[in-house]
């Protein structure tokens, strides 16, 4: 739970290693500010449960307010997942939106964790956020055209086809 969590994140800090929170569902009694996070991802009602306010109102704070805010909750980037709406980026710099990939959903079970697990894989492997944050919104997409969970979850060949097809399509 909670104090699992908070202790691991704690180690994390201690050691120099960048963590990742995927904090859903967020629970009422985590201790915002209490520790530092790298990176702390939610979807957008997560985002006001976290922030205290949706995406949209994040986004248009100015700079200092939301240095200000991100620095209060001890959060690095913050990364809002807005289902079929792009993805923000959040952090004290500038707000980055990252468009997601388009597909028709029959299961968005395993979407959040999918998108979670292919975002840390791949800041782990030492990707830019740009690139690591498109991978992930394309892993995301590609578990939601099969029913389930892990079963659905998409094998790292299948998103860099849909990201060459992405990339070549665009261009």
């Amino acid at each position: 739970g909670v104090e699992a969590a908070v202790a691991a994140l704690k180690l994390a800090a201690k050691i120099g290693v960048r963590a990742v929170l995927n904090a859903s569902p967020t629970a009422a009694e985590f201790p915002w500010g209490d520790v530092a996070i790298d990176t702390v991802i939610v979807n957008e009602l997560e985002c006001r449960d976290v922030c205290g306010l949706a995406p949209a109102e994040l986004a248009a704070l100015a700079s200092a307010a939301r240095t200000a805010r991100l620095s209060e909750l001890r959060i690095g980037h913050l990364v809002v997942t807005q289902g079929a709406e792009p993805t923000l980026h959040v952090f004290a710099e500038n707000v980055a939106e990252v468009p997601v990939f388009p597909v028709q959903p029959r299961d968005t079970v395993g979407a959040g964790d999918t998108f979670a697990g292919a975002l840390a894989a791949e800041l782990a492997a030492g990707r830019a956020w740009a690139v690591a944050l498109r991978y992930a919104n394309v892993a995301a997409a590609l578990s939601t055209l099969a029913v389930g969970a892990q079963t659905a979850m998409p094998r790292r060949a299948e998103v860099e086809r849909a990201l060459g097809g992405a990339a070549s399509s665009s261009g």
